[in-house]
């Protein structure tokens, strides 16, 4: 049975290089079933995993920005398919009507918390406009309690306005929608994903090299700047560029160079460069953040390599 919820991964050395070529996967996935996908798509390591779209059975839709997901963590969106995966089609229609009706769900926490705060807010599905509003209010809510004469004398429309102002209330292409009294309680906002969602990393073959091939904390030869500003900084690096290009193509480096340069193909020209002046055995670049996502930690006193 489908899931109903899909990512495209792409590899994004070859996306930029022209080749849209990619795999839908289905949500929740788990590390092997990720693993089998990043081995289809050639993706190594960080730098070349892309996540480039969203998509769900039309019974099982809803309005994530697709630039919510673009920018993602796959791990968060992993644990999202799953919170997901456990509300109805009523639910569902609930949550579009909240996500189109500008109550500040705006990112890709807030919306796996409101999986957990879903009583915050009031669903009425068919209720499209003010008329429609009123008319429910007034005769079907039993809110309205007033003999029917003079129920017949009241304006629906106005009285769908007002109580729409009243309760901020919004109309939606998914029904009437607002905000109750009832407390939001952060869950999972700004922290960490639960372990069994966690999926995303380097291929086992990748792990094992860096525990076998690094015994000694990996000296980097840091590019000390000495301007004061961004501009003079810059003028600094470039300047090292073309020195450090000039000694590669006078010396026997270049056999190095190219080992590097097939290492780090998604990287530009410049880069390549800056990474063998700094490090030439690299094997891997990668933020802070993503190291720790991988489990591994920076060790004190460690330099970052400098990348434009």
């Amino acid at each position: 049975m489908e899931k109903g919820f899909r990512v495209l991964i792409q590899n994004r050395a070859r996306f930029e290089n022209g080749d849209p070529a990619g795999r839908w996967m289905e949500l929740p996935a788990t590390k092997e079933e990720l693993r089998e996908v990043m081995e289809t798509l050639g993706i190594a390591g960080p730098r070349d995993f892309l996540l480039n779209g969203y998509t769900a059975l039309a019974d099982r839709h809803v309005d994530v920005p697709q630039e919510w997901i673009r920018g993602a963590d796959l791990d968060r969106v992993n644990f999202l398919a799953a919170r997901l995966e456990g509300l109805d089609a009523e639910q569902l229609e609930k949550l579009n009507a909240v996500l189109s009706g500008s109550f500040q769900l705006d990112s890709l926490d807030k919306l796996i918390d409101y999986t957990y705060n879903e009583g915050c807010f009031d669903h009425i599905p068919g209720i499209y406009d003010a008329a429609e509003l009123g008319d429910y209010y007034l005769n079907d809510s039993s809110m309205v309690q007033m003999p029917e004469a003079w129920k017949a004398g009241i304006d629906k429309e106005d009285f769908g306005n007002n109580a729409a102002v009243c309760e901020n209330g919004k109309f939606t292409d998914y029904g009437y929608v607002k905000r109750n009294r009832q407390e939001w309680r952060l869950q999972y906002e700004g922290k960490e994903v639960p372990k069994q969602y966690q999926i995303i990393g380097y291929p086992e073959m990748d792990r094992e090299q860096l525990r076998e091939g690094i015994t000694e904390p990996v000296r980097i030869k840091p590019i000390i700047l000495m301007a004061e500003n961004s501009k003079g900084r810059m003028a600094e690096i470039t300047d090292r560029l073309e020195q450090g290009i000039q000694d590669l193509f006078q010396s026997e480096k270049y056999k190095n160079y190219l080992n590097v340069m097939s290492k780090f193909h998604h990287y530009s020209a410049r880069n390549i460069e800056l990474i063998f002046m700094q490090m030439p055995g690299a094997s891997i670049i990668a933020g802070y953040n993503t190291w720790k996502q991988q489990g591994r930690q920076v060790m004190a006193g460690q330099k970052a390599s400098c990348i434009l």
